[in-house]
């Protein structure tokens, strides 16, 4: 069975009379989606991209190494690994609250779970890690989303059975699941650098 193309794809110069080929191999998807990028990607949007890959760069051996720590830790038996895995990620909180530039804000998400007693809350690895750490208690903002046959919501305060919270009138107690919304509310209550959203927007207008 031959995996010859039907024609060489140089329409203007066809080969073959009869020819109907009008597929796309590998390369001319590929080809596409570059363009595409090219074609709708917003000079914010390229900045972004480019701040991305710019910290990648800079980070890669670190992430590298955070990776092969946690595959380590996990050929480890006992419970000391789970200690080193919750004071891991309370590090990598306090990097984020300590390290970054003020007007920072960084999103975690987690898989939520219901323990024993009924409660909501964000779904970890085990009983060990819960018993070294509690997740929420490392943040100021914790939402939950909620499914309904409506559509998704945010739930901002606990009422009793999960660890939803967020501070004192920044928002009612059941919002739109819209991050860019919570983004701009978050930024607006503390006061924080709202310039990355005017810079985009200044972007698109040119």
């Amino acid at each position: 069975m031959s995996n010859r193309r039907p024609c060489d794809k140089d329409c203007e110069h066809c080969k073959y009379p009869d020819c109907v080929y009008d597929g796309l191999d590998a390369e001319d998807y590929a080809q596409s989606r570059e363009l595409d990028q090219k074609l709708t990607q917003s000079p914010a949007t390229k900045k972004r991209v480019a701040r991305r890959r710019a910290y990648y760069e800079a980070n890669k051996e670190k992430e590298a190494a955070r990776q092969r720590a946690y595959r380590e830790a996990n050929k480890e038996t006992g419970y000391s690994k789970f200690t080193d895995m919750a004071m891991n990620f309370s590090g990598l909180v306090r990097f984020c609250t300590n390290e970054l530039p003020p007007d920072v804000i960084v999103y975690f998400f987690h898989h939520t779970e219901v323990t024993e007693t009924g409660k909501i809350k964000a779904k970890t690895v085990g009983k060990m890690i819960d018993s070294k750490l509690t997740l929420e208690g490392l943040f100021s903002i914790v939402l939950l989303c909620e499914a309904r046959k409506e559509g998704h919501r945010f739930i901002t305060q606990s009422d009793g059975f999960t660890t939803a919270k967020s501070p004192m009138g920044m928002f009612e107690p059941e919002i739109d699941n819209d991050l860019k919304m919570v983004d701009t509310v978050i930024r607006e209550y503390w006061g924080l650098d709202p310039a990355a959203g005017k810079e985009e927007a200044s972007d698109e207008e040119h």
